[in-house]
This record gives C-alpha cells, sequence and structure tokens, in this order.
C-alpha cells in the first residue's frame, strides 16, 4: 500500500478514536488500497432522499430528490455505487452527512475515509455490545451483525491483520 495512503489511514482511525490495523485491513479487502476503486451495486435497494433527510426504497432514477447541479439519474446511480478505499456506498455517505454534489470525491483518500469511519462508528455504536467487532465488521459489509456474507468478510479483514 503507497505511504500517502497508509498516512490517510492513520490519520482517519487517530481523529476516529478507530483501530488503525483495522481501518488499514478493511482498506486492503475493499480496495486493495486503491483510492479510485468504484463499483456498481444496481441491487442496492436502501437510497437516501437528499430533501426529506431520511431512506427511501426508490426503484426509478426520475424524479430521485438531487443536489443542485446534479440530475435525479446521476444521484440515483451515484448512490448506489461504493467508492473509494472504503468502497462507501454513496447513498450511506448521504445518510452520514456527505454533501459534495458528485460522488467522486468520495475517492479522495480522506474524505471517503472520514465516511466509511463514520459508518464504522454508528455500526459499533449498534453492535458491538452484542456482537463485538467481528459483528460491527460483519454489518459494515453486509448490513447485519450476524449475516454469514458478513461473517465472511469479517473472515477476511481478520486475515488481513484487522480483527
Amino acid at each position: 500500500m503507497h505511504a500517502n495512503i497508509r498516512q490517510a489511514i492513520h490519520r482517519a482511525a487517530q481523529a476516529h478514536d478507530l483501530p488503525r490495523d483495522l481501518i488499514a485491513a478493511m482498506v486492503q479487502v475493499e480496495s486493495a488500497g486503491d483510492p479510485w476503486a468504484v463499483r456498481a451495486e444496481p441491487g442496492y435497494r436502501w437510497l437516501w432522499n437528499v430533501e426529506r433527510g431520511a431512506p427511501t426504497q426508490a426503484r426509478e432514477p426520475d424524479g430521485f430528490p438531487a443536489p443542485d447541479r446534479v440530475s435525479p439519474s446521476t444521484e440515483y446511480w451515484g448512490q448506489k455505487h461504493s467508492w473509494g478505499l472504503m468502497q462507501i456506498m454513496g447513498a450511506v455517505a448521504r445518510e452520514h452527512g456527505y454533501q459534495s454534489p458528485y460522488f467522486t470525491t468520495l475517492c479522495e483518500p480522506d474524505v471517503g475515509l472520514r465516511y466509511g469511519c463514520k459508518l464504522l462508528i454508528a455500526l459499533y455504536d449498534r453492535h458491538h455490545a452484542h456482537y463485538g467487532w467481528e459483528g460491527v465488521v460483519s454489518a459494515y459489509n453486509s448490513g447485519r451483525p450476524d449475516s454469514r456474507r458478513g461473517a465472511a468478510y469479517a473472515e477476511k479483514v481478520r486475515h488481513a491483520g484487522g480483527l
């Protein structure tokens, strides 16, 4: 992993009081340290209505609420992509306060790490007491602390040195 990426991980972990090795392992598993990693996830259903500040399950991009200067289709499909080092979903970044009109800035290491860490903290607060870090990491990937897919992801993070 490039030294600049390692430094960004260190800054993000320190700023959010999270284990640096965990963040580094998640970055390795999610993007192999490539800040420009982008993945379309067309089946992702939990989108964020930026006008209401609330979740939505919109099924069509037509008329989807979007920030100024952004077409509804661009916002809709941007929310259905994972972005950057921690592969944060566009919708999840919106839910956690991401306000840039375009999702591409999530590929800037400090920005993407900030929103990935915000999600990790929220999941920690929700799941750590009952499921530990493994459940938190599982939920990061699958949305649930106890899913089979999430457990397989947590095992990858463990193998990368994070758990």
